[in-house]
């Protein structure tokens, strides 16, 4: 869903006033001519379509929507569970197995530790750029990005191999917002420094500067970057 700004003329306690709920936006579309903003939406309980137009929109959507899912050869073929971190709801599905998990960031760092607390016999991390590099409790080791698996053995980039059950791929997100035009939409890859933004907040592509996103960088302080970014946004 998308928070859009424009029609608000000054601060309001009820809030919910200026807010619709249970509406998903379709698309949205800038004039360069006239400079304003055309957005198409649905109400999914009325079922009832609109357009409206807007001075200014802030797409405020998130980015942990669309898992990244990077392919190993005989992935295929595996005989255990491959998962996103995205999907994983619970440590205890993982007691007494042999997990890998791709990636070597925060969702890697807190599968393997709760997959090992609640139980799994072992636990490698296995990491593209650079390890982690912790002092890892027994059980938990790093190994150079996988290459393939053949049945339960996964082989590894230092040339050694280990036999596991469950594969997590803890490997991040991708960008997607369809609802926006091209010339509108962000399209790179997950950064603290997202392209053709300004201060990440700013769409220098299009939109005549009235476009604005709000927590689409690789995130730190999530809460403090939000209330910053929402505060330059509205100034």
């Amino acid at each position: 869903m998308l928070t859009f700004l424009g029609r608000w003329t000054s601060c309001d306690k009820d809030l919910k006033q200026f807010i619709e709920f249970n509406t998903v936006v379709r698309s949205v579309t800038f004039d360069d001519d006239r400079q304003m903003f055309t957005v198409k939406s649905t109400n999914v309980i009325s079922k009832v379509s609109k357009t409206e137009e807007f001075t200014d929109v802030v797409v405020a959507v998130g980015i942990f929507n669309v898992p990244h899912k990077p392919q190993f050869p005989g992935m295929e073929s595996f005989n255990g569970r491959i998962l996103h971190s995205h999907d994983f709801r619970n440590a205890l599905e993982f007691k007494n197995q042999r997990l890998l998990v791709v990636g070597a960031s925060y969702s890697a760092e807190d599968i393997a530790l709760q997959c090992r607390k609640f139980g799994a016999k072992s636990v490698i991390c296995t990491w593209r750029t650079k390890p982690m590099g912790f002092k890892w409790p027994a059980g938990i080791e790093e190994r150079p990005l996988l290459q393939k698996l053949s049945g339960n053995t996964a082989y590894f980039k230092d040339g050694t191999s280990a036999e596991v059950d469950a594969l997590v791929l803890s490997t991040g997100y991708l960008y997607n917002f369809p609802f926006l035009e091209d010339k509108l939409r962000l399209d790179s890859r997950l950064t603290m420094y997202p392209d053709d933004t300004y201060k990440g907040t700013l769409w220098l592509r299009g939109g005549s500067g009235h476009l604005f996103y709000l927590g689409v960088e690789n995130q730190y302080f999530s809460y403090s970057m939000f209330e910053a970014q929402a505060r330059w946004t509205v100034m």
